[in-house]
């Protein structure tokens, strides 16, 4: 790795280019349980090694598990929602319909930022999520506490909803991915074979479970656009 670095280092000599490595930190990707101690240097520097780094908005982790990501999440909708439910109360707004939409507005965007980028974690990390959701589904129709979770899915009153969000991301990811002119791009369709408590990252398989919720028909030109799009992607 270091070798690497002063290629670096001579590249950006060559060119004229500053990198600060003060500023640099490095994220180590592994498997195993334990990281071994690494040593980088740039620049007669000590490069940083962290645990975690936040990228464009997204907590990458040496696992790639996203739980601390997933955790900033519920920590930063637990904020949002306190201040949103205390303003509700203050200017006394009770209708379901607006309720929806500050939902929609202000704390929906938090759960599915970059979802594509972490879509892999874990189920009970993103049945986290969908417990938040359901939790907003209750209060904006004035359920009870104790209503259970077949019935608030079946009044579930936001469209899309989270599940929506996860299918149609992905789905739409790998097939932009698929025809991509970077040949590394394309690669990422080449995935390892998820755990048991993982969500398929295979297209094929998220694009079954969408033409397999479409029976109506209204949905008749979705459903050939999705399976045309199934076959392309297999293709």
């Amino acid at each position: 790795m270091n070798n690497q670095l002063k290629d670096l280092q001579t590249w950006c000599s060559n060119w004229k280019t500053k990198i600060n490595a003060s500023k640099s930190v490095a994220l180590p990707l592994t498997g195993f349980k334990r990281t071994r101690d690494i040593q980088l240097i740039y620049d007669n520097q000590e490069i940083e090694t962290r645990t975690t780094i936040k990228y464009l908005g997204i907590t990458l982790d040496t696992k790639l598990t996203f739980t601390t990501h997933i955790t900033n999440i519920l920590e930063t909708g637990r904020i949002k929602t306190a201040s949103l439910r205390q303003y509700l109360q203050k200017k006394k707004i009770t209708t379901v319909k607006t309720r929806i939409i500050l939902y929609k507005t202000l704390i929906q965007p938090t759960m599915t930022y970059g979802l594509p980028a972490w879509s892999t974690a874990t189920k009970p990390q993103l049945d986290k999520l969908r417990h938040v959701e359901k939790g907003w589904a209750k209060y904006v129709q004035y359920l009870p506490i104790l209503t259970s979770s077949e019935e608030v899915l079946r009044n579930m009153p936001f469209s899309p909803t989270f599940d929506d969000y996860l299918r149609s991301s992905i789905g739409k990811f790998f097939f932009f991915s698929r025809h991509h002119s970077n040949p590394l791009i394309k690669n990422i369709l080449v995935a390892t074979k998820p755990s048991k408590h993982q969500y398929p990252i295979d297209a094929t398989l998220i694009l079954e479970d969408l033409t397999a919720h479409i029976d109506n028909e209204e949905d008749n030109d979705r459903l050939t656009y999705l399976q045309r799009l199934k076959d392309t992607i297999i293709t």
